[in-house]
């Protein structure tokens, strides 16, 4: 079953209506790479279409993802500095 471009704008309005935004910053902490990678890749998924989310652009998802970014583990480190370069950086 393939995902159309209205069905993943309601799964993101879904999310961000229902207060997921900040259950998904929480998965950042977790002790599972999995996990990590999945909310990073949420978020950053939730940011498409030029929409803002001052949660996810807040100072300490940016804080969490600088210490990622120093992890020796290269898929959080990769994935962490692309978020940072293309969302952070814009300032």
């Amino acid at each position: 079953m393939q995902t159309t471009f209205f069905g993943m704008k309601r799964n993101k309005e879904h999310i961000i209506n229902y207060d997921g935004v900040p259950l998904i910053i929480q998965c950042l902490y977790d002790k599972n790479e999995e996990i990590m990678l999945s909310a990073i890749t949420t978020l950053m998924f939730l940011l498409t279409d030029n929409e803002e989310n001052e949660d996810i652009l807040s100072e300490s998802v940016k804080k969490r993802l600088e210490h990622l970014a120093q992890l020796e583990n290269k898929r959080l480190k990769n994935l962490a500095t692309i978020f940072l370069q293309d969302y952070f950086s814009k300032a």
